[in-house]
């Protein structure tokens, strides 16, 4: 895509000639944001809040988002998390919605083993699932282009 900015559109994020419709101009804010944010990545990088992660967007304790690739999505042992599994605990002890993410963090050290207890969603009991923590920036890459992929798709439904 370098050299080109992306200029070819579905049909269906293109205005008639001289006017944008309304889905076009929400594809071309969310590229544009796409595009400021690849640009902080490849230099003038922000700090990040941690070093590792998991791979899961979590609202208090329940599990919102498994990012795509990240530890969370892949299968260990015939489980794997999902979205609406709540985390009971973290290595054995029970965790808060004001403590899951520390506990979650652990020693902040990609490589490092944690064991989640989930009460499965749906109603499936609870399980143990051992992950390995990732990378914070490679998860992090991945989830920012889920999140604008989601957004791109719903405004080419409008």
């Amino acid at each position: 895509l370098r050299g080109k900015e992306m200029s070819a559109r579905p049909a269906s994020l293109r205005g008639k000639a001289g006017s944008a419709s309304p889905g076009s101009q929400k594809a071309e804010e969310i590229l544009e944001r796409i595009r400021k944010n690849n640009e902080i990545k490849q230099g003038k990088a922000k700090p990040l809040p941690a070093k590792s992660t998991v791979g899961i967007v979590l609202e208090g304790v329940q599990v919102n988002i498994v990012v795509p690739g990240s530890p969370s999505s892949k299968e260990v042992g015939g489980e794997r998390v999902e979205p609406g599994d709540v985390v009971k605990a973290i290595d054995g002890t029970a965790v808060t919605a004001s403590d899951v993410i520390q506990r979650l963090r652990g020693q902040d050290k990609p490589g490092t083993k944690v064991r989640l207890t989930l009460d499965k969603a749906g109603g499936k009991g609870q399980r143990d699932v051992e992950l390995t923590r990732a990378d914070m920036r490679s998860v992090m890459n991945i989830k920012d282009l889920y999140m604008a992929l989601g957004e791109l798709n719903a405004v080419a439904r409008e």
